[in-house]
C-alpha cells in the first residue's frame, strides 16, 4: 500500500482529506498530516513516504518548497500539489520540480482518488516485478548446464534456486508484462546447447508466471506435480493450470468473500491476502473478468443494503452508514448520492412520502 502524508494549514481541508479520501479502497494508508511544509519534512526525515499532498500556500515552508526538497535530494516521493489558484506560474514551477500532479482543492475530492489512481497505474506498468520458476533434470553434466545459463536466458534478471530442493533451477525476473516468447526461446537455446555440446537433452519445466518472490515453494509444489506425467522436452505450465477452471475459481472466491465482509471497513490488501494475490494484480484481474473496479463491485453491493435500511425507515443515517462499512458519514452520502443521484436524506424523505 502507499504510503502517504498530507500537509494543508487550514484545518477543514486537512480533516476533509483525511475523512472524505478512501484511503484504504485506493490502496493507501494515510500516515501523518501536517499543517505546514516544515512540519511535514521533519516527519519525513523518520519514515519516507510514497506520496506527500502538500498545499501550494502554508506558513514556514510551503508546498513548491516541499516539492523542490524532494526534488532537488532526489527522494523516491511523488508529490501532488493542493492549490487554490489555476495559476501558470505555480504550474509551471511543480512542472520544473517533476510534481505528479497539480490540483485545485474545489476538485480536490474527485482529483486526488483518480491522480492516485493514475500514479498507481504507472507503478504497476513500469516498476510491477513477476516470476517464472525453471527446472532442469538431466543424468548428467549439471554443473556444465550451469555454464549455459547466461547465453541462454540474457534477456531476463534471474537467479538460482535455493533451498526447495536438490534439482537444478532458476528464477525468472521479469520487469512489465511478461512475453512468453522469449521464455520459450530461452528454454530452446539451453535444450540446444545441451543438446550440441553435452549430447543429452534435458527436460525443461518453466512455471506460469506469479506475482509474489515468496511464493517460491507453492509455485515449486504445483509445478512439479504438473510436470509428473509429461515427458516432452520443454514442459510450459499454463498461466491458471489446463484450463480457465483455476480463474472461474479464484473470481468465486473474490466474490465470496466479497459477499461476506462488504459491510465490514474491507481493504484491497485483506481481499488479496484471502486470495493469495498481489493486491495490484488483484485489481487487473478482477476488471479484466468482470469489467469493474473492485470497490465499484463492494460499494454497489453497500448502498443497496444503505437503501432498504432507509426504506425501512427506523435508523439514523450515521448507524446506516456504519452498518454498511463506511468509516465516515460524509463520505457515505457522497457515494449514495454516486450511484442514487441522491443524498441518503432525501431518499429516505421520499420513502416516508411514499407510505
Amino acid at each position: 500500500m502507499l504510503r502517504v502524508m498530507i500537509a494543508d494549514d487550514e484545518p477543514y481541508v486537512r480533516e476533509g482529506l483525511e475523512k472524505l479520501i478512501p484511503w484504504e479502497e485506493l490502496g493507501c494508508r494515510l500516515i501523518y498530516s501536517a499543517e505546514n511544509g516544515r512540519d511535514l519534512l521533519e516527519k519525513m526525515d523518520e519514515e519516507l513516504p510514497d506520496l506527500v499532498i502538500v498545499d501550494i500556500r502554508m506558513p514556514l515552508v510551503d508546498g513548491l518548497e516541499v516539492a523542490e526538497y524532494i526534488f532537488r535530494n532526489r527522494l523516491k516521493t511523488e508529490v501532488i500539489i493542493l492549490t487554490a489558484y489555476a495559476d501558470f506560474h505555480y504550474a509551471h514551477k511543480a512542472i520544473q520540480y517533476k510534481v505528479s500532479d497539480y490540483i485545485v482543492k474545489t476538485s480536490a475530492l474527485e482529483e486526488i482518488p483518480a491522480a492516485i489512481q493514475r500514479l498507481q497505474q504507472r507503478y504497476e506498468s513500469e516498476e510491477m516485478v513477476c516470476y517464472r520458476m525453471v527446472l532442469m533434470r538431466m543424468d548428467k553434466n549439471m554443473d556444465r548446464l550451469r555454464q549455459f545459463y547466461q547465453y541462454a536466458f540474457s534477456a531476463f534478471d534471474y537467479r538460482p534456486m535455493n533451498g526447495l530442493s536438490e534439482e537444478e533451477g532458476l528464477i525468472l525476473s521479469l520487469k512489465g508484462i511478461s512475453n512468453s516468447e522469449d521464455v520459450i526461446l530461452g528454454c530452446e537455446k539451453l535444450r540446444n546447447l545441451c543438446r550440441n555440446f553435452l549430447g543429452e537433452e534435458p527436460r525443461i519445466i518453466c512455471s506460469r508466471i506469479y506475482g509474489q518472490w515468496g511464493d517460491q515453494r507453492e509455485i515449486y509444489k504445483a509445478l512439479t506435480e504438473y510436470a509428473e506425467e509429461r515427458r516432452e522436452g520443454i514442459i510450459l505450465q499454463p498461466q491458471f493450470a489446463d484450463s480457465s477452471l483455476e480463474s472461474d475459481n479464484v473470481l468465486d472466491d473474490i466474490r465470496k468473500y466479497i459477499h461476506r465482509h462488504y459491510t465490514e471497513k474491507v481493504t484491497l490488501l485483506e481481499v488479496a491476502e484471502a486470495v493469495h494475490f498481489s493486491p495490484g494484480y488483484l485489481s487487473r484481474f478482477y476488471k479484466m473478468k468482470t469489467g469493474e473496479n473492485l470497490f465499484d463491485t463492494i460499494n454497489s453491493l453497500r448502498i443497496e443494503k444503505a437503501r432498504r435500511l432507509l426504506e425501512k425507515g427506523d435508523k439514523k443515517i450515521y448507524e446506516i452508514a456504519d452498518l454498511t462499512g463506511f468509516e465516515d458519514t460524509a463520505y457515505f452520502s457522497k457515494v449514495f448520492k454516486k450511484y442514487t443521484g441522491c443524498p441518503p436524506k432525501e431518499y429516505a424523505r421520499m420513502e416516508k412520502m411514499k407510505k
